[in-house]
């Protein structure tokens, strides 16, 4: 089985639990992380696009990226208000996904991120700030213990939902380029 679609099929059954086990009273180690960012939707779709790379937006959840043209994309409706999407290169064993879920939380807390991924290490939690403006507040770590081995994590809150970003380690600089170009506007109905 494909590593990229068996680690989100993983992602998606941990953080169906995780959502349906961690309450409100339950997290209390807190990251602050938060973010505001204003864009819109003309902002998106005027955006240049450099040589081999190609333009993803989701009109549903106000957001685009750029990702290298190579990659296929994938969007699968995990029901609940949840959804994953995969960007992979399937020849070359190279991708990443979004998960994204509804979250009734202000802030990301290392109970919840122990949730998510459980039976692997969370190491070196720290904020970054990812977006092509820098402006979105996000966890950063290494995950370690899963079948696919150590992962690099990005997660952020945006307008009561999760994004938890996932990629392998070893695709880490790869990732944070693709990160840069991320940018929220409005989402459409």
């Amino acid at each position: 089985m494909n590593k990229i679609i068996f680690f989100a099929i993983l992602i998606v059954i941990v953080v169906t639990l995780l959502f349906l086990f961690v309450g409100k009273d339950d997290i209390s180690t807190t990251f602050g992380i938060q973010e505001n960012v204003e864009n819109t939707e003309t902002e998106i779709a005027t955006r240049s696009i450099p040589d081999g790379a190609t333009l993803y937006e989701n009109k549903h959840f106000g957001f685009s990226l750029l990702y290298p043209e190579e990659l296929q994309v994938k969007e699968f409706d995990e029901k609940n208000g949840s959804w994953t999407i995969v960007f992979e290169d399937a020849v070359m064993q190279k991708g990443f996904q979004i998960f994204i879920l509804p979250y009734y939380e202000e802030e990301i807390t290392m109970e919840r991120i122990q949730m998510d991924v459980q039976g692997g290490g969370i190491i070196e939690p720290k904020e970054a700030l990812i977006g092509d403006d820098g402006n979105v507040r996000a966890l950063i770590f290494w995950s370690d213990g899963s079948i696919l081995g150590e992962t690099r994590e990005v997660w952020f809150i945006h307008d009561g939902l999760l994004y938890e970003v996932t990629a392998p380690a070893e695709l880490d600089v790869w990732l944070a380029e693709i990160m840069k170009t991320w940018r929220f506007g409005d989402p459409q109905p």
